[in-house]
């Protein structure tokens, strides 16, 4: 009776076993949209396209549907205007190809947690006592009317303990769930009737026309149809860490759950949810499916079964429970590192209790054996007595066990955490807790962490006349503002939104970009949106920001093929690109002339002046390339001979709580530095008005961070004069800087809002993701 039910076993069918459906695969039949044209690509081969994703999926059978231009027909999508609102939501769609959303885990039932709560082994020696303690006590005890209460107040005791453990582990597990739902959300951008916009990952369909750039993680399995410099780290699905290039030709495929780390592209969504790689392997690792969707492996050997010591493979009495409970896999969340600890010392302290126990029990029998020896007849109440000798046996190890230690800590961490989601903090690793609270120096990006990042343009030159507002700018002539705006609005992968019901403009990608966006709007006579379409069929090659390099570029194409003309845009670090011109175009008349040495000391001092008051500056230039100047190839940017366009000054205010929040910090014995990417006077101006530098405080550059040794760098870490301030830093500035206090002893806690934080944000042992 007590073990009769199996757990029921996976369909995982043997080879040459006929085909099973699956519960969990979408129809891959042919189905009809709301217009009555139907969709005549069945899921399944749509997914097939992105197996074997260690070698870059099978590009072959997207040639044998028709190439990338016949998929987009016959998913009813459009490149450039993606799918609209109607047919985002079109019933046959999602029927035949499903959402991006993963089946819901299986919620274990509050008997589930109960029957945890009873394997525990002292629970069962409790309850073992307990039944013996209510014969003795009704059927052998002189005083059968009171006898048994000890019985039952162990009974009572065993399950107030079970309910109460049960209660706390369901409350735990749902909190959990609710923090899956919530992380797993993410935004994205998309093409959707003709306008970019933001939506949720979950709400992402097959046939949707996906934009992503350096940082973007993808969302689910898509074809590329447009790319530039792009490449993925897939360590999640291949294992390596080497940088794969992507373009619409030889490497087509983007697979879901990996991440942009350099360049930006156009994709079409082919496979979402549970028929993308990531999903498939998701659901096998819930414990339910082989890798194909009717169980076949597709001569692919056995790839998609299920492990044997999965817990539902396992025989008899591992996947079985007792009063006929089957032992479902576990899909929870693993212990925190501070959990697991505390779950080993618990467990050696009831080792510990055990033996005290053990040894209390035998002397206790011992000296009630001799004292039988000497004077006593065996009697019923002999039983009783030796009973009551196991109960205190029994009780020792009870109290000895600390079960409430790591339970206290996980209720402890549950409780932070959901504090810290009211502060608009997710946390993803529920270890950050415990890490958090013990961090003694914290590394800050400024832009949007320290600051608002609600970029707006103040100040700044059209080619070296200053100009101290944006309204002032619309003086220029046509000349000149024409090819800086097609600068601003090619140069960028940045877009606007408006909300239509409260007209409130969001910026959706960079803000620093999304200021000049505005700029161009507002001051140059024209719309980056028209002048971005206009020119993007023009575009030649792009050159992603790189953090090393602090700038980017465009080469686009100038009238026909055959002119053989080309110009090449460049914006980004305002003293990086300025050294690079050599001419400057004037904003009265257009024309370009010699940039002087009195005149680019002029620019610099503009520079110098802005980056003081606290602005972020950049510099825009642009250079014609014709005949002998075209390159052969464009691997490298044409930075020579560069025409000085714009410098602009941009402000972005310093966050009303971080002053109080530094104040609090060193209050609490933490250090604060700064790293940024930032002009060094821009970094140290921002740095004072928070608190972060000092007098005696060092701020430095990158260029002069890299040239100092560790035995140098040391001393600046933990002495007096400690480095509070690096500007002009690369992301391996970074790294090297939480790697050093690492090594010192220090527990360091980092913030970012971008890719170049990534290195850092991954080795320090809290990292804050703005």
């Amino acid at each position: 009776f007590f073990f009769c039910a199996p757990a029921p076993r996976p369909a995982v069918r043997p080879s040459g076993a006929a085909r099973a459906p699956s519960a969990w695969r979408r129809p891959t039949g042919t189905m009809a949209s709301a217009d009555g044209t139907s969709f005549d690509i069945p899921a399944r081969d749509l997914s097939a396209f992105f197996e074997d994703s260690s070698s870059g999926g099978h590009p072959e059978l997207l040639e044998e549907v028709g190439g990338t231009k016949r998929l987009v027909k016959r998913l009813q999508t459009n490149v450039d205007k993606g799918l609209t609102e109607e047919q985002a939501t079109d019933a046959a769609r999602i029927a035949q190809y499903g959402t991006n959303v993963l089946p819901e885990k299986r919620k274990k039932g509050f008997y589930e947690f109960v029957m945890d709560a009873l394997e525990d082994k002292v629970i069962w020696v409790l309850l073992v006592a307990a039944i013996v303690s209510l014969i003795l006590g009704i059927f052998v005890s002189d005083h059968p009317d009171t006898a048994w209460i000890e019985g039952a107040a162990i009974l009572g005791a065993v399950a107030l303990v079970t309910f109460v453990s049960a209660g706390n582990d369901y409350s735990k597990e749902n909190k959990f769930r609710e923090l899956e739902a919530v992380k797993d959300d993410r935004q994205v951008k998309v093409v959707r009737g003709g306008e970019k916009k933001t939506v949720s990952t979950n709400d992402l369909v097959v046939g949707d026309v996906v934009l992503v750039e350096t940082g973007d993680w993808i969302p689910a399995d898509c074809v590329v149809v447009s790319a530039h410099s792009l490449e993925l780290d897939e360590a999640s699905v291949t294992g390596e860490t080497k940088a794969v290039k992507k373009d619409p030709t030889k490497a087509p495929f983007l697979f879901s759950a990996t991440k942009v780390t350099t360049g930006e592209g156009r994709a079409i969504v082919a496979a979402a949810g549970v028929n993308t790689q990531y999903g498939i392997t998701q659901m096998v690792m819930r414990g339910g499916r082989s890798l194909d969707d009717d169980g076949d492996d597709g001569g692919r050997g056995a790839a998609g079964e299920l492990p044997e010591d999965h817990p539902s493979l396992q025989k008899w009495p591992k996947n079985k429970r007792w009063l006929c409970f089957p032992r479902y896999p576990d899909g929870g969340h693993s212990d925190t590192p501070l959990q697991e600890k505390l779950g080993v010392l618990a467990e050696r302290i009831g080792y510990l209790g055990m033996v005290a126990a053990v040894v209390t029990f035998i002397a206790l029998v011992i000296r009630y054996a001799v004292q039988f020896a000497t004077d006593g007849n065996w009697t019923p109440a002999t039983l009783v007595k030796l009973l009551d000798f196991l109960v205190i046996a029994i009780t020792i190890v009870v109290v000895a066990v600390p079960e409430g230690l790591p339970l206290a800590v996980t209720i402890a961490l549950a409780y932070s955490m959901k504090k810290m989601m009211k502060d608009q903090n997710l946390v993803r690793h529920l270890a950050a807790c415990e890490t958090m609270g013990g961090a003694t120096n914290i590394c800050s990006d400024k832009t949007g962490t320290l600051t608002q990042n609600r970029m707006t343009v103040t100040e700044g030159y059209l080619g070296t006349t200053h100009y101290d507002t944006p309204a002032a700018m619309t003086a220029a002539c046509d000349a000149f503002k024409q090819p800086l705006l097609e600068n601003i609005a090619i140069n960028s992968t940045a877009f606007i939104t408006v909300d239509a019901d409260t007209g409130v403009v969001d910026v959706v990608g960079s803000k620093t970009e999304g200021a000049l966006l505005v700029l161009s709007d507002r001051a140059l006579g024209g719309t980056y949106a028209a002048t971005r379409d206009t020119l993007k069929s023009r575009i030649v090659h792009m050159y992603p920001f790189s953090s090393s390099l602090k700038r980017m570029g465009v080469v686009v194409r100038r009238g026909k093929k055959a002119d053989n003309a080309y110009r090449f845009y460049l914006k980004g670090a305002s003293e990086v690109v300025l050294r690079l011109c050599t001419r400057v175009q004037s904003p009265d008349d257009g024309t370009v002339a010699k940039l002087g040495k009195k005149a680019k000391a002029e620019a610099e001092a503009g520079i110098t002046q802005m980056a003081s008051a606290g602005l972020r500056t950049l510099a825009l230039a642009y250079v014609d390339l014709e005949g002998d100047a075209v390159p052969a190839d464009w691997e490298h940017p044409p930075e020579a001979q560069l025409v000085l366009q714009s410098i602009v000054g941009i402000k972005d205010p310093l966050r009303d709580e971080v002053p109080h929040a530094v104040e609090q910090c060193k209050h609490a014995g933490i250090t604060v530095r700064m790293v940024t990417g930032d002009n060094i006077l821009t970094a140290t101006h921002i740095a004072r008005d928070c608190g972060i530098l000092t007098d005696g405080g060092v701020a430095m550059t990158g260029p002069e961070f890299r040239e100092l040794t560790n035995a140098q760098l040391d001393p600046m870490l933990r002495g007096r004069e400690q480095l509070q301030v690096i500007a002009r830093c690369s992301p391996l500035d970074k790294y090297r800087l939480v790697k050093r206090l690492q090594a010192l002893g220090e527990v360091v806690a980092s913030t970012g809002d971008g890719a170049n934080d990534a290195p850092q944000l991954y080795l320090a042992d809290v990292g804050f993701a703005m």
